[in-house]
């Protein structure tokens, strides 16, 4: 692993600690001593899903959904603006 990738892994866990740390000091748990162990193991699950591409989401049908309108829009760019004419690429039309 890259010195890079290796310091944004902790930065993750650092932030995932905490948020681990939280659930420690909600009202109804305040009173219980943190588990240390119990919290790192937390944090890995926080930082594996908060990091994880969530694929077959709504945002990732609407991401798909806006490449292929796109897409279509730059495949109409490029269509001859010839008035009766559909053929593509421009250019490729003698009528116009």
């Amino acid at each position: 692993m890259s010195d890079t990738c290796q310091i944004e892994l902790e930065r993750r866990m650092v932030f995932a600690r905490m948020q681990a740390a939280c659930a420690w000091c909600a009202p109804s748990t305040e009173h219980i001593e943190m588990n240390c162990v119990l919290a790192e193991e937390f944090a890995k699950i926080l930082v594996k899903e908060m990091y994880a591409p969530h694929l077959g989401c709504v945002s990732t049908g609407e991401l798909l959904q806006e490449i292929q309108s796109r897409s279509d829009l730059a495949y109409r760019t490029v269509r001859c603006e010839c008035p009766d004419c559909n053929r593509t690429p421009a250019g490729a039309c003698v009528e116009g």
